[in-house]
């Protein structure tokens, strides 16, 4: 006679169930992250601040000359590379967008929206 006090395994349950325990067994899968990496996020801010300091470097109204709004591109362009070493063809495309900003070939407000569509 089987002991009373002996549970029995239930015959029912899938064999794929029984094996996701967290009493030793195999674990169930992770959930994905819901929310994207605080590095992510930190990186994006960074992104968001390069075509901020760009755009005002190349439309500056503060500084007439386009000469000098140049000049300041071209340092912006090197503090961000040291800055973003693994986006360096992102600032590029900043620098080369500012460009075009300060010799009047593209507007201010349409260089930001081209370089925040590439985000």
């Amino acid at each position: 006679t089987p002991d009373p006090n002996v549970v029995a395994a239930d015959s029912s349950e899938p064999a794929e169930a029984a094996d996701l325990t967290t009493d030793g067994g195999t674990e169930a899968p992770a959930e994905p992250d819901a929310l994207p990496s605080v590095d992510l996020i930190e990186r994006s801010k960074k992104l968001r601040e390069c075509i901020d300091k760009f755009i005002l470097a190349a439309a500056d109204p503060t500084v007439p000359s386009a000469k000098d709004r140049q000049q300041t591109v071209i340092f912006a362009k090197d503090a961000w590379k040291a800055s973003l070493p693994d986006d360096a063809a992102f600032v590029k495309v900043c620098t080369d967008t500012a460009n075009k900003v300060v010799k009047g070939e593209l507007q201010a407000d349409a260089a930001r929206r081209y370089l925040e569509g590439l985000l």
